[in-house]
């Protein structure tokens, strides 16, 4: 029936914090709770007129969603003023805030110790071991934050380091919620704020009013460029220069932050390599040595034309420029084997052996009338005598009968084939021919009358030259 007073907790929660905020120079400093008042089962203390003025209760936390610096809080609630009884003053320790209430006419107070397992009333003034430092590495830098509500009261907190008389405390008065920054030279005392062993917190003089107080937690100051890593730092370096890894702020600069940092060449704030600012905040460019997957083939780390990769493309036999580093002897921008570049991007040489483009014939020498001459077949009636290919003769056609037969063979008589150019009037064979004589003269086959001339000291006197 009293869930009212917790209806507005959430909220609550957010702003009503109590922060000792601390530096540390050798190493990052880790937060901790004196007490963030999430208590199970729920805690709760009522004082009423005339029944109780004055209650103590000694919790240890054992729900294991609580923390309490020392292991155990001891909380009393104390009954002072009546104007409108009944009087009643309750506490309770529930859901992340400390809450002190009391109805219309009715003053109380409620005092909440830290100071070790002791299940005792008193203070233990030595009682949290080890002691807490509650100062920025002992140099009275750090901030003490704390956010109330509903305060009609003051709010006294004392700390104590080993004894009652070694302690120093500071009070804040006022109403409504208060947001309070208190350095650690505000507390006024003798207490060494470095080694904390008990803390105290009291509020009186409540009257009709709901007091709340959120979880009281311990947290290094962050400051940027301290060089230590705290709460919500991404990084510190000692600096607060930005384009050195770490921002002016502590944030972690990386490429693709969308933040060009002096060792960048550009950052677009993305992933994407292939958008003109690649991955390692380079831009794009062709000689960078780092291939581009969807405008580069290649990338050689160089401008050097024709030496494989050229405006990062490959180089190929066909692009019209000659890759020496590829052993391209010529490229002629085709793949046509018939001109002076075979596809192979090799220049066509007439004598290397290898019959390439037009050549009809290529015997690996430059010798000519051997078959084939200038890479070209010999052939008869090519006016070149191939003795290679047995002719005897060549007088550029293949006509019979002047004196260079159709086969490139020396006519003569004898040979079948009437030889005009040697005045052949007939060509006897070797079977002979009726009215051709041996040197390829025509005779007559009809009988002559015989005549005889006297020849002069003649030899053979009864020769018949007809015969």
């Amino acid at each position: 029936q009293e869930l009212w007073r917790f209806a507005d907790l959430e909220n609550m929660q957010r702003i009503a914090r109590l922060f000792l905020l601390l530096l540390a120079t050798q190493a990052a400093v880790q937060a901790f709770f004196i007490d963030n008042f999430l208590s199970v089962p729920e805690f709760s203390t009522t004082v009423s007129v005339p029944n109780v003025v004055d209650a103590f209760q000694s919790v240890g936390e054992t729900g294991g969603v609580g923390v309490i610096l020392g292991g155990e809080r001891d909380v009393r609630t104390s009954f002072i003023n009546v104007t409108l009884p009944p009087g009643k003053v309750e506490t309770v320790i529930f859901g992340g805030a400390f809450t002190l209430s009391a109805n219309t006419g009715t003053l109380g107070s409620a005092e909440i110790v830290w100071d070790g397992q002791d299940t005792s009333g008193n203070i233990n003034f030595n009682g949290i071991q080890p002691p807490v430092d509650l100062t920025v590495r002992g140099f009275g830098e750090g901030i003490f934050s704390t956010f109330l509500t509903d305060l009609q009261a003051e709010l006294i907190i004392t700390v104590y380091s080993g004894s009652e008389s070694e302690a120093s405390s500071f009070t804040v008065a006022g109403q409504g919620m208060i947001d309070l920054n208190i350095l650690p030279a505000h507390f006024l005392g003798t207490a060494d704020l470095t080694r904390i062993t008990a803390i105290k917190a009291s509020v009186a003089a409540v009257n009709s009013v709901d007091f709340r107080l959120g979880p009281l937690e311990v947290r290094p100051d962050i400051v940027c460029g301290d060089g230590v890593v705290v709460g919500d730092e991404e990084c510190d370096d000692g600096n607060t220069i930005s384009n050195d890894g770490c921002s002016s702020t502590c944030v972690l600069e990386f490429c693709g932050d969308g933040i060009k940092q002096t060792n960048e060449e550009c950052d677009d704030g993305n992933s994407n390599p292939e958008d003109g600012c690649n991955n390692s905040c380079e831009i794009i460019t062709c000689g960078n040595g780092i291939v581009e997957i969807t405008t580069e083939q290649c990338d050689d780390g160089n401008t050097i034309a024709n030496d494989g990769c050229t405006n990062c493309v490959w180089d190929f036999c066909g692009d019209g420029a000659v890759n020496n580093n590829g052993t391209e002897e010529c490229d002629d921008g085709n793949l046509n084997d018939f001109d002076s570049c075979s596809n192979l991007c090799k220049a066509i040489v007439c004598g290397n052996g290898v019959r390439e483009a037009k050549e009809e014939c290529d015997d690996g020498n430059a010798i000519d009338n051997d078959g084939c001459s200038d890479c070209k077949r010999d052939f008869c009636g090519d006016f070149i005598i191939n003795a290679a290919g047995l002719e005897t003769c060549d007088d550029g056609n293949k006509m019979d009968g002047d004196g260079c037969s159709s086969k490139c063979q020396i006519e003569f008589c004898g040979d079948s084939v009437v030889n005009n150019n040697r005045r052949e009037e007939c060509d006897y064979n070797a079977y002979g021919e009726a009215g051709c004589s041996r040197d390829c003269r025509r005779y007559s086959t009809t009988p002559q009358p015989r005549v005889s001339t006297p020849v002069l000291n003649n030899p053979f006197p009864s020769h018949d030259w007809n015969e």
